[in-house]
């Protein structure tokens, strides 16, 4: 047998278990199901399977593992495993906290596992019940490719990043719900991949009924990291804190490339993507030479971009993104926009630019893109702005691209 798919309730597990001890030494690929049935307590039935002794090469050849947290046990042989993924069960005895495995037995049987290359942690795979009051090791999984979270609470996720240690070319994928009190998983801030990446792309949008934000950092144009955090919270207060946690958790001085996405006017007034809180956002990496910011981003762009400070001669000068090469803008007017207003955002943003420009902070490029012309009143016409807008910015940069488009983008986010 290479190949094995079982579902087992925790009666019968001590049953199964017995026969895996005795060895299934051509087994390649085993998936356990959880089956709802009789069962003890979860500290009981894990008592019981610890006790079954397992010959070493019962499972010798066993490559991939899929299991629910229940039947995770420190003693399965599983040296050589190269693929787990934990949890998805969607029984009634694993949707009770008790049922879910603690953040020690985890680590103990990943220690286990020293060969694994992906690391997939399924929805309801989550750890519960009492801390250690030792300090945990963190396990090294060297040769660990991909790590995947599921939809998990921002303190389990944060746990798990701060007690598995990984090499930089592992790519970490993880889907978050914010939970008492914390919306980024807090041990981000100290990951050891944070101080590697060079790009960071925020996007925040709406996926109903869920405000979703989406972070996805590259290291030498590969990514290694993506957070997505999704919760229905439309407290004001609420989403501008998540704004504010997700640009002060990716901070970094050594970032050079600095995507914003804000999809609609509806996001920007939620998280209060304004002036104040792009300047916030933009001092936060202040070795960027690039930045593209997207849709409602651009309103409060030019204000953060003349943020002042004074020089050593006591004559103003930029405050932020002192280094700033290229800049990237693709906007679109909010619906029923007059001509006069569209216009108004690029005078403000040409004014601002050519305030550094006179500071001596002038651009290499810049990348002007304006789509859905045909939702203003009355509809613009999109060559004669391109025509317009080029004349605008001429001399800003040492290239200026314009782009104009009567239609909107294809796609909702980006």
């Amino acid at each position: 047998v290479s190949s094995l798919n079982v579902k087992v309730t925790s009666e019968l597990s001590e049953r199964f278990f017995h026969m895996l001890s005795i060895g299934l030494p051509q087994l390649q690929n085993l998936t356990i199901n959880h089956a709802s049935g009789p069962t003890n307590r979860d500290s009981e039935l894990r008592q019981v399977l610890q006790r079954i002794q397992f010959h070493r090469d019962a499972l010798v050849h066993l490559r991939t593992l899929h299991s629910p947290t229940i039947f995770l046990l420190p003693t399965l042989p599983v040296h050589a495993l190269r693929t787990l993924k934990i949890g998805g069960c969607k029984c009634d005895e694993c949707r009770y906290p008790t049922r879910m495995s603690t953040l020690d037995v985890l680590l103990s049987f990943l220690r286990q596992c020293p060969q694994l290359t992906v690391l997939h942690f399924l929805d309801k795979s989550r750890v519960s019940g009492p801390r250690s009051v030792v300090p945990l090791d963190p396990v090294a999984l060297p040769l660990l490719n991909n790590l995947a979270v599921e939809i998990n609470s921002a303190t389990w996720v944060s746990d798990i990043l701060e007690h598995v240690k990984l090499n930089l070319g592992t790519v970490i994928r993880v889907e978050v719900e914010p939970r008492a009190g914390m919306y980024m998983p807090i041990s981000l801030r100290t990951h050891p991949h944070l101080s590697a990446i060079d790009r960071v792309y925020f996007d925040l949008h709406i996926d109903e009924p869920h405000y979703v934000t989406k972070v996805r950092c590259k290291i030498a144009g590969h990514l290694r990291l993506s957070v997505s955090v999704k919760d229905t919270n439309r407290e004001p207060d609420m989403r501008a804190r998540a704004a504010d946690e997700a640009f002060t958790t990716f901070a970094s001085p050594n970032v050079k490339d600095v995507e914003l996405f804000v999809s609609n006017s509806r996001i920007r007034t939620a998280h209060r993507i304004d002036s104040d809180r792009l300047a916030r956002m933009l001092a936060g990496f202040p070795a960027i030479t690039r930045l593209c910011v997207w849709r409602a981003g651009i309103e409060g762009l030019p204000a953060a971009l003349e943020s002042r400070k004074e020089g050593p001669d006591g004559v103003d000068v930029p405050a932020l993104c002192a280094e700033l090469k290229d800049l990237v803008l693709r906007w679109r007017p909010q619906r029923r926009s007059k001509p006069e207003e569209v216009k108004e955002v690029f005078s403000a943003l040409r004014a601002a630019l050519a305030w550094r420009m006179s500071r001596g902070h002038r651009l290499e490029s810049l990348t002007v893109e304006v789509r859905r012309l045909k939702k203003v009143r009355p509809p613009m016409d999109a060559e004669q702005l391109k025509v317009e807008l080029s004349e605008l910015f001429k001399g800003i940069a040492d290239e200026v691209q314009v782009h104009t488009d009567f239609e909107d983008w294809v796609t909702t986010s980006r």
